[in-house]
């Protein structure tokens, strides 16, 4: 059997290395021809090249940035140990021109209420945030700071650069330092 460019590459099919020289020669060739004949036609048809071009660029970097942006969301906070089975209770409220807001704020009575109600709670955690004045040497300055329950630790497993998570938040008044203040 002859080996030209349209038999495939078949065990037996070329029985020598000059017509596998060739056969890949060919190929190249005809790979050339055919971008040479789309050159042309997006060259002839200028106004419908250009149209398909930008319609697919911006088709491809639309579905670029939906993918970036669900691959985020899907991705926040799971880096905790048990990411599948922590909850955040939200508040729905709905002003005067019917504008509805979800907010990540409850009282401090819906944590031990919820648990207690509802056998499926294993445990709850309540954080809230504040603003302090906080003093480094002689300067002060304002802070963002959260407080938290004891057990923020055993839901949350953020890493502690120094201390042990389990006693970090047991006594009243003890302060865990995330990073160092920005100065």
């Amino acid at each position: 059997m002859a080996c030209s460019w349209k038999t495939p590459l078949i065990r037996g099919a070329c029985t020598n290395n000059n017509q596998v020289k060739n056969y890949y020669t060919n190929c190249t060739i005809m790979l050339t021809n055919y971008l040479k004949i789309a050159l042309r036609s997006l060259l002839r048809n200028k106004v419908y090249s250009l149209v398909n071009i930008i319609g697919l660029s911006l088709g491809l970097a639309s579905a670029m940035l939906i993918i970036l942006y669900v691959s985020d969301e899907v991705s926040y906070d799971r880096f905790h140990a048990n990411a599948n089975n922590l909850y955040r209770v939200t508040v729905g409220q709905t002003g005067s021109n019917a504008s509805a807001k979800k907010m990540g704020i409850t009282g401090f009575l819906q944590g031990p209420t919820f648990a207690g109600q509802i056998p499926e709670i294993k445990s709850f955690v309540r954080v809230q945030g504040g603003y302090r004045d906080l003093k480094t040497g002689t300067e002060i300055k304002g802070q963002s700071v959260l407080y938290a329950d004891t057990n923020f630790f055993s839901i949350f497993s953020f890493p502690l650069l120094q201390g042990n998570s389990k006693t970090a938040l047991s006594q009243p008044n003890s302060v865990v330092i995330s990073a160092p203040a920005p100065t």
